[in-house]
């Protein structure tokens, strides 16, 4: 676990599976208590990929737990967009 907390990977635009280690590594900070850097990490995946939902759903998750899920209420949003997007591509 010391290597997963640890971990500083970094993705780049053109890798769509980095939106996964971004998610993660903003789990990991959010475990630690450090919403701010969390919260920097789920931003960076939603950005990475907005069409894939579990961004969203990390970010969502994490927002819930801090009780500032309604003021978050337009990343829902987007999320439901994600997840239709993601439907009609299946």
């Amino acid at each position: 676990m010391r290597a997963v907390a640890e971990y500083s990977g970094r993705s780049t635009d053109n890798d769509r599976n980095g939106v996964q280690c971004d998610r993660f590594r903003g789990d990991v900070l959010n475990l630690r208590g450090d919403w701010s850097g969390a919260q920097a990490w789920y931003a960076k995946a939603v950005k990475l990929a907005p069409d894939v939902p579990s961004g969203y759903y990390s970010w969502g998750v994490a927002l819930a737990k801090y009780d500032e899920a309604l003021q978050y209420a337009p990343k829902w949003q987007q999320l439901e967009q994600a997840r239709a997007a993601a439907a009609r591509q299946s």
